[in-house]
C-alpha cells in the first residue's frame, strides 16, 4: 500500500506503505530498487508515514509524495507534501494553507507542462471533501486553484485517469469510479470527464459515458492513441457483477467500442500494462473478493 515512481536514472523509488492494520498506519520508510543490480536499498525516511500515498516524478528529477495515512492514530491523515531529492537524499516538506483539507488517499495527480500539479478528483475509498484542483508547491504555503465542472461531486472513488495522447495537448480524462461512501455499498458510475489544462480557466466537460459503469477499472494508453479500459465491477469486490467486457475509446470519434470478453474478474488489487509488442497484460485481483491471481493477454 505504498507509492512508486521512477527516478531519472531508471531506478524505482517506493515510499510509504502499511505500518499496521486495523487501524491502518503508514510507514515513513522509502526504498529504491536498482534494475541493474536487482537490489533494494533504504534511502532517507519521510517526515511522517504514508499509507496509500501518491508519488510522481517532477521535471527536475525529484519525486513528490502526497497524501496517505500517518503513523499517528490521533492525526491519521497526512496533509503535507514531501519532495525527495536523489542528489542530496533528503525530503523537503511543503504544507497547504490551513483551510485546505489535504488530498485524498491515492489521489490521481498529473505533472503539468508548467511544473504545477493537477489533482483530478480520482481517489481510493476516501470521502474527503476536496474538489479537483491545481496546486503550485514552490509557494509556502501551497497555493491551490479549484478546477470546476466535474461530475460525481468531484469525488471519484476507484476511478481511472489518463493523460490523453498526445501529452502536449494537456488533456486529462477521468473515467468511471463510484460516488462518495463505502464502495461495496454504492454502484459504479459510467461518467467520463475531460479537462483541457492548456485552457486559461481549466474546467471539466462531459465526455462520452462508458458502455458499462465500473469502478476499480484499469485504463491503458495504446500505441494508436486510443484508450483501453478493462476490468472493474459494478461494486468494489463483487465478482458476480464484474465487468468482463473491455472497451476502447477513440479520441477522434469520441466513441467507446466494446471489445473481447475476458475470462477472469479483475477487481481490487488488479492491474493492466501495455507490453512492448502491443499486447496488454492483465493480472491480479483480491482472492477474498472472489477474484484470483492469473495472467491474461
Amino acid at each position: 500500500c505504498g507509492g512508486d515512481s521512477f527516478l531519472a536514472d531508471g531506478r524505482v523509488l517506493s515510499a510509504g506503505g502499511t505500518g499496521g492494520y486495523n487501524p491502518f498506519r503508514g510507514r515513513q520508510d522509502a526504498t529504491v530498487f536498482d534494475l541493474q543490480t536487482q537490489q533494494w536499498s533504504f534511502v532517507a525516511k519521510m517526515r511522517h508515514g504514508r499509507w496509500y500515498p501518491t508519488l510522481i516524478t517532477l521535471g527536475d528529477g525529484r519525486v513528490l509524495a502526497a497524501t496517505g495515512l500517518t503513523e499517528d492514530f490521533n492525526e491519521p491523515h497526512n496533509e503535507t507534501i514531501e519532495i525527495y531529492s536523489p542528489v542530496t537524499n533528503t525530503w523537503e516538506l511543503h504544507e497547504f494553507f490551513p483551510d485546505f483539507p489535504g488530498l485524498p488517499l491515492y489521489a490521481h495527480l498529473f505533472l503539468m507542462m508548467d511544473g504545477r500539479i493537477f489533482f483530478d478528483g480520482g481517489r481510493m475509498v476516501d470521502d474527503l471533501q476536496v474538489d479537483p484542483c491545481i496546486f503550485d508547491f514552490p509557494h509556502h504555503p501551497i497555493h491551490t486553484a479549484v478546477v470546476p465542472g466535474g461530475s460525481g461531486g468531484g469525488m471519484r472513488n476507484q476511478s481511472a485517469s489518463v493523460l490523453m495522447p498526445p501529452a502536449q495537448d494537456q488533456k486529462v480524462m477521468l473515467i468511471g469510479g463510484g460516488p462518495a461512501g463505502k464502495p461495496n455499498k454504492t454502484d459504479a458510475i459510467d461518467n467520463v470527464d475531460i479537462v483541457d489544462l492548456k485552457d486559461p480557466n481549466p474546467h471539466f466537460v462531459p465526455g462520452t459515458p462508458l458502455n458499462f459503469p465500473r469502478l476499480h477499472l484499469n485504463a491503458i494508453l495504446l500505441p494508436d492513441r486510443t484508450i483501453f479500459v478493462t476490468g472493474g465491477s459494478l461494486k468494489q469486490e463483487d465478482a458476480p457483477l464484474a465487468r468482463l467486457q473491455s472497451e476502447i475509446y477513440d479520441p477522434a470519434t469520441g466513441v467507446w467500442s466494446l471489445t473481447a470478453v475476458s475470462t477472469v474478474p479483475r477487481l481490487y488489487h488488479s492491474t493492466a500494462l501495455l507490453l512492448p509488442d502491443g499486447w496488454v497484460v492483465t493480472a491480479g485481483g483480491n482472492p477474498e473478493g472472489g477474484s484470483h491471481v492469473k495472467w491474461d493477454q
